[in-house]
């Protein structure tokens, strides 16, 4: 199913080869407090997403299949890219914070390259799952994360929304990681949880 439309003013034309679209939030079902936020990269040398009621206005995000640093062949699973329309040879990633022992969530992050710095998971995780909606149906994105923590610890189970420290909402994955009781980490009552839908871009 294709993802709305939406007019945009570009700054600069981009290369038509991609399909760009906004990226934004979907409330689930009894909670409404950040539906409809874009998400956007914090900047000022923070890597963090954090979420605005206006569309970003050069970020255009795209789904790319991933390689490999020797390879131009595809290696499996897709990235989700991001350009500047200010200044077309700019690229990111969609990044997903390490998950850490003991921590039930880490931040999602929009990042300069596509290295692994034993900081982030890999950024090609991405997957578009198609999903029944109450009136229509629609796209959300999930995310296909390795585990080497064992059962149940380091798995992505959804996106979370806090107000945390930027003055802007900001976006979490939920990693599934155990207490030291080996029990699911309770979420921050504070915070919702959220799913990724695409806004097309037109123009």
């Amino acid at each position: 199913m294709s993802p709305s439309i939406i007019t945009s003013n570009m700054a600069s034309p981009t290369p038509s080869s991609h399909r760009y679209y906004f990226l934004k939030t979907r409330s689930r079902t009894g909670a409404a407090k950040y539906d409809s936020l874009y998400i956007r990269l914090h900047g000022n040398g923070v890597d963090d997403v954090v979420l605005t009621a206006a569309p970003p206005v050069f970020l255009r995000a795209y789904d790319e299949l991933a390689t490999s640093a020797a390879s131009t062949e595809p290696r499996g699973g897709t990235a989700v890219k991001f350009i500047s329309t200010k200044s077309g040879d700019r690229q990111w990633s969609l990044a997903l914070g390490r998950p850490r022992e003991f921590v039930g969530w880490e931040p999602v992050q929009i990042v300069a390259a596509a290295e692994d710095d034993g900081e982030r998971e890999g950024e090609a995780g991405a997957r578009w799952v198609q999903k029944e909606g109450p009136s229509q149906e629609y796209e959300a994105l999930e995310w296909d994360v390795g585990s080497s923590e064992g059962d149940g610890k380091g798995v992505w189970k959804g996106w979370m929304v806090c107000e945390w420290v930027h003055g802007h909402p900001q976006l979490f994955w939920v990693t599934g990681m155990l207490d030291s009781r080996g029990k699911e980490l309770d979420l921050p009552g504070f915070c919702e949880r959220v799913e990724l839908v695409r806004e097309g871009v037109e123009g």
